[in-house]
């Protein structure tokens, strides 16, 4: 009988587990991807004056790209100024991110990321940038010279030096990419 009620307990306690998305609330871990009808207000977000802001706005941008990169079309302009001019940190970061979930127009952004990954100051700048470059495929062949830069830095990286270790393997990560889908291609 004593089985029985713990197993009956153990029962309910998964069932309710489950009970925060029968009411529509989301679980922890789930991505917030975008509707389309939040496309606007999320693109109007990035010209925020609050550097959160436009660094959730174009995280979220960076999600829908991720579905579908044509539905963040109008926002690219701003993501565009945003990854190699923008205030804050994690703005410029976002922005990167998102421009390399969209792919748009490799001969304008591909040279746009590299000059981020060569000048920023910010070492998780340059680490988004480098990780962008990568979503680019052959059409960021131009690219693999600072890629390698990049990944030689980092290779003399000390152990304490995470930033740079991190900015090695997305070097790392991009030119494998890069290469890897030269080769699917012919």
């Amino acid at each position: 009988m004593k089985r029985l009620m713990v197993l009956g307990s153990v029962c309910l306690l998964l069932v309710l587990g489950g009970v925060p998305t029968l009411f529509g609330q989301k679980q922890k871990g789930t991505l917030d991807i975008p509707e389309l009808k939040e496309i606007p207000g999320l693109v109007e977000q990035l010209k925020s004056k609050e550097g959160a802001t436009r660094a959730k706005a174009a995280e979220r941008l960076g999600l829908r790209a991720q579905l579908r990169a044509k539905d963040i079309a109008t926002g690219i302009p701003t993501l565009l100024e945003m990854a190699k001019a923008d205030s804050e940190t994690a703005a410029r970061a976002s922005a990167a991110r998102t421009l390399g979930f969209s792919t748009y127009e490799p001969e304008k952004t591909v040279p746009l990321l590299v000059g981020v990954l060569k000048e920023d100051k910010e070492m998780t700048v340059k680490t988004a940038a480098a990780s962008a470059l990568g979503y680019f495929g052959p059409d960021a062949k131009s690219a693999l010279p600072a890629l390698q830069e990049a990944q030689a830095m980092a290779k003399g990286a000390a152990k304490d030096e995470k930033d740079k270790q991190a900015l090695g393997k997305a070097a790392g990560t991009s030119i494998n990419m890069i290469n890897q889908k030269g080769k699917k291609g012919g």
